[in-house]
């Protein structure tokens, strides 16, 4: 997707994987997918401060063609459906954190929200399975 496409560098979703072990080439292995984003434990931020966790990410900017937020929202709940048995096995082998963060600006406001999760029926059935956390 060309850059320009999006008016704001917040208009995505993301699947996030976060675990002070995180050794992400190990999780590219096991999902046969690289990631989007990668951070790893100890390295510096944008403000120089240290991460203390390390970070696997996929985004629906690279999965979408499209600028609807529901898309983008639904192509990473797919994600997250396909990978269930990878997630399954990664639980298995370190303790880590999945998340599914939405961020979306539009051109003229900035609009907050979360996500309900009785509201989404199906996001609701995987985040009492896997422990999503939806910010």
């Amino acid at each position: 997707m060309p850059p320009e496409f999006y008016k704001s560098k917040f208009q995505e979703c993301t699947f996030e994987i976060v675990a002070k072990d995180l050794d992400p080439e190990k999780v590219s292995i096991l999902f046969r997918v690289e990631p989007d984003r990668v951070v790893r434990c100890g390295d510096k931020s944008a403000g120089r401060t240290l991460h203390a966790q390390g970070a696997w990410v996929v985004s629906s900017r690279s999965r979408v063609s499209t600028i609807k937020p529901d898309e983008h929202l639904g192509s990473i709940v797919t994600f997250a459906i396909e990978h269930k048995n990878e997630i399954e096995e990664l639980r298995k082998m370190i303790d880590v954190k999945i998340g599914i963060r939405f961020l979306w600006e539009f051109e003229d406001r900035t609009v907050v929200f979360g996500l309900e999760r009785d509201a989404l029926s199906n996001l609701a059935s995987i985040v009492d399975w896997i422990g999503f956390s939806i910010t």
